[in-house]
């Protein structure tokens, strides 16, 4: 049950003996998310009390704001992308300790079913996710199993360990494509998750990386993170470029993260022989039926590969990475916003004013 109030209008003036009640950006409804005040929460057994520093905003955060979505109930707490500090543990919790920094891995698992029986925990039939089924990060304190809080190698900070959930979707589909030294090698749409994914799959060492998008701003930070080609759509037929820069044979691999049909239909004509399209990225439309061309599958031998999220030896894996600075998630966020300022962060972050990549949202 809510328990929680709006915040009054107008400044706040702390007194002696007397403290602030705890904010959260809560959404009620569609396009219907205000600040209330609530009480510090408290943890239980297995649980960790988190004062939430960072948590970026997210495509799907704000696809949950515009009622894209019907699959949660309100009030809620939205906001997956976490990084803060253990404020609190419960008694059966051993592996973070208050003031450790902590990042949260928003899929959860039963541990009952058959996916969690053989470790894919990813595949959780009855999986609770940060954000939808549980209260998010967008608010000072947040309470959530231990099981979802992982702690941050030392020397690195808040805004990295938000970074980790967003840089970990990106490292999950290069890892699940598996490409191998040399793969010519196609990005697009350079978002936050699509210039991760450069970064990511220049790990790869892959024969030549091409970014696509439209936005030059992006393709120029998709460049500092690793593509070896730019090619902007508004400047060319992007196919016949890719094939030009390919020496006619396609790509290897394409990774999908973001676009409209026509991208969807340079994603699949631009894939050579044996080639493998990951889909990262949601259609603007969930009934969106994009074509696939049957010869593609006997021709070309083509696989479209859908990509959901992580397993945890993948965000342990991109923990590690951005300790180590080979994911260099920090030059992803562009603006960041205090909790007061979640209107025009939200409007920033939806509408890519100013250059937009990964809006975070400081407590």
């Amino acid at each position: 049950m809510w328990t929680g109030r709006q915040v009054p209008t107008g400044p706040q003036v702390s007194r002696k003996g007397w403290r602030y009640r705890l904010k959260a950006l809560t959404l009620f409804g569609a396009d219907d998310m205000r600040i209330v005040e609530r009480g510090k929460p408290a943890p239980g057994p297995a649980d960790v009390l988190i004062k939430v520093k960072s948590c970026g905003i997210c495509h799907t955060d704000d696809s949950l704001f515009q009622g894209l979505f019907n699959f949660i109930k309100y009030p809620i707490v939205i906001g997956h992308e976490i990084g803060g500090v253990v404020e609190d543990c419960g008694s059966e919790v051993t592996h973070v300790k208050k003031d450790d920094i902590v990042t949260v891995n928003t899929i959860g698992s039963c541990g009952n079913c058959r996916y969690c029986h053989i470790g894919e925990y990813h595949r959780c039939a009855q999986s609770r996710n940060v954000g939808i089924n549980l209260e998010g990060g967008f608010q000072e304190y947040l309470v959530l199993p231990a099981s979802y809080v992982y702690k941050m190698p030392d020397g690195t900070g808040c805004e990295q360990a938000a970074m980790v959930e967003p840089a970990a979707n990106a490292y999950g589909i290069v890892d699940q494509a598996q490409p191998k030294i040399g793969d010519y090698v196609v990005v697009i749409g350079p978002g936050a998750i699509g210039v991760m994914t450069v970064n990511a799959s220049k790990l790869r060492q892959p024969g030549m990386l091409i970014a696509v998008g439209t936005r030059q701003d992006r393709l120029a930070l998709a460049e500092e993170l690793g593509a070896t080609h730019l090619i902007n759509i508004r400047e060319c037929d992007p196919y016949e470029e890719i094939m030009s820069i390919t020496g006619g044979k396609g790509a290897d691999i394409v990774y999908w993260c973001g676009g409209d049909r026509d991208a969807w239909d340079l994603s699949r004509d631009v894939l050579g022989t044996y080639g493998k399209l990951l889909i990262e990225a949601v259609p603007s439309s969930r009934e969106s039926e994009w074509p696939v061309r049957v010869e593609d599958f006997i021709g070309k031998m083509n696989t479209y590969i859908g990509a959901r999220g992580y397993t945890p030896k993948q965000y342990e894996e991109t923990i590690e990475l951005i300790r180590s600075g080979l994911l260099d998630v920090e030059r992803v966020i562009t603006h960041r916003y205090a909790l007061e300022q979640h209107e025009e962060a939200f409007i920033v972050s939806r509408e890519r004013r100013g250059g937009a990549v990964k809006v975070m949202i400081n407590m």
